[in-house]
Parts: C-alpha cells; structure tokens; sequence
C-alpha cells in the first residue's frame, strides 16, 4: 500500500524536537517499509534538512511550519496555513494518516487516500466534523471512550491502539535492579498539558513517606517555541519540589542530547515515564 503520514507544524522529523506523536509515527513508517509499504512523512522543515529526502526507505517531505505560539487560536491558525501547503503537496496514496485539526476537513480527492484521523487527546467538540474519515484512533480506550460519546454514530469508526513499544536503546542487558540508582526519569515536553506538575507534586509528598531516598529527573524543554510550558511554568514545578529537592531539572538540553541522556540512563534508573493529561 502506499501510505502518507503527515505530522503536525510545530514538530520536526526526526523528533529532536521531542514528541511522542512523531517518534511514535516514524517507528510506524519503519515497521510499514519493513513490511514493503511505500510510505511518506510529511513533517516540519527545518534548516538543516533536505525538503525532500529518502531515509531508510521513507520518503520525507517537509513543509514550512511554525514555532508552537502560547494562543490557542493563533496555534488553531498556523494549522490551518500548514494544513493547507500540506493539502497541496499531498501525493496519491491508499491510506492517509492525519495529525493535524483541519487537515482532515481539507480533503476532497479520493485518490490522497481513506482518511485515518489520529486523536491523541480528548475530544472538544471538534468530532462530528470528522465523519469523512474512515478510522478515528486513538492511543486509548478513554480518549476512544469519549469521542463515541461526543458522536455515537461514530462508534463503529473508533478504535484504540496504544502508541509503540519503544526499541531498546541500550547496547547491553541493564544492571539488576538492586544496582540501580533511586530514580525516577521523565523524558519528554515539560508543559501543563502533560501534567508533570502533577507529577512533581505527587513525588513531593511520596518523599516525605517511605521513599524518602529516591530522586525524580525531570529532562526536556520549557521553552514555549519546542511546546514547553514556559519559564513561569518551571518556576511552578521548582515551587512544588520545594526545599526537600525531591526533582533534578535538566532542562536545556538540545534533542541529540536528551536523546544520549535518555540512552545513558535507561542502563542505570529504576523507572520511566511517560506522561499525558488525556
């Protein structure tokens, strides 16, 4: 089959902008050219890569996008004017994956393929305007829940895959559990809607209980332009760590950084996160 992704304005592909929908997406396009789909990305241009190249047996094409804004309207704006270069460049296809809002309202040829809407986050009044799309996805069953609730009639064109397991990013087997140091790492966009506040707060108060000797790493990037939460945000989760230090911020790492740190201590912490406020 012939298979066009496209992702959304504000994230590049390769994900050294962090986000868990590209990354998920482009082990996806790996797994579908591996299996001898031809397979597009549509994604984010940056600088230093080419605006039409072949990786691994994907074909990326990447449009002009835009640093997220702070306004939701003006964000629901850029998407649009991104939506529409996308709508434009879009190659005939069988299936069409679609991570943007107006994208799939966009869409009028047939032959760019069925449309396969991706919901990653809870519905707000915007799934009725979908019912041209053949599949509505989500990553779960509440989100999935939510979007039959919103339109029934869509039920039967709503289902939940979870995203990928990641690969196995290190060269050996870890150490036993009882040699690893007492951390918890978060990897990923240090914003509200991920509610690593939440998580701050609830690490506080474990630390003033039986777990007073573990430590909580919180990597990523708060700077508004890579969807991060901005520096009143930051200066909320230092508030919630309070004098008892429960969380080390490494937070001005660039992509390829984050991504050696992450290789790094997937060897040496006890647990993982992954956060999302669906």
């Amino acid at each position: 089959m012939k298979i066009t992704i496209v992702l959304g304005a504000f994230l590049p592909v390769p994900p050294v902008m962090g986000g868990a929908i590209e990354k998920s997406w482009l082990a996806l396009a790996q797994e579908f050219v591996s299996r001898n789909h031809d397979v597009t990305i549509i994604s984010r241009a940056l600088p230093q890569w080419a605006r039409h190249e072949i990786v691994d047996g994907i074909r990326h094409l990447r449009l002009r996008g835009f640093d997220t804004p702070r306004s939701l309207l003006w964000l629901k704006i850029l998407d649009l004017l991104y939506s529409l270069r996308v709508r434009r460049a879009l190659p005939a296809a069988d299936i069409l994956v679609t991570n943007t809002f107006w994208l799939p309202l966009l869409i009028r040829d047939p032959s760019r393929g069925k449309i396969y809407v991706h919901v990653g986050r809870h519905p707000k009044g915007q799934m009725p305007l979908y019912g041209k799309a053949a599949r509505l996805q989500t990553p779960s069953r509440d989100v999935a829940d939510a979007i039959k609730g919103e339109t029934p009639s869509s039920a039967q064109r709503v289902i939940a895959i979870p995203y990928p397991r990641p690969q196995t990013i290190s060269a050996g087997a870890p150490p036993p559990l009882e040699a690893r140091a007492k951390i918890v790492l978060y990897v990923g966009r240090v914003h509200p809607e991920k509610g690593v506040h939440l998580l701050v707060e609830a690490f506080a108060r474990l630390r003033r209980s039986d777990f007073s000797d573990w430590k909580l790493t919180i990597v990523g990037s708060t700077d508004a332009r890579e969807g991060g939460g901005g520096e009143a945000y930051l200066r909320q989760l230092r508030q919630s760590a309070g004098v008892s230090g429960c969380a080390n911020f490494c937070l001005s790492l660039a992509g390829h950084a984050r991504r050696n740190f992450w290789s790094r201590a997937a060897r040496s912490h006890d647990a993982r996160l992954r956060c999302a406020r669906f």
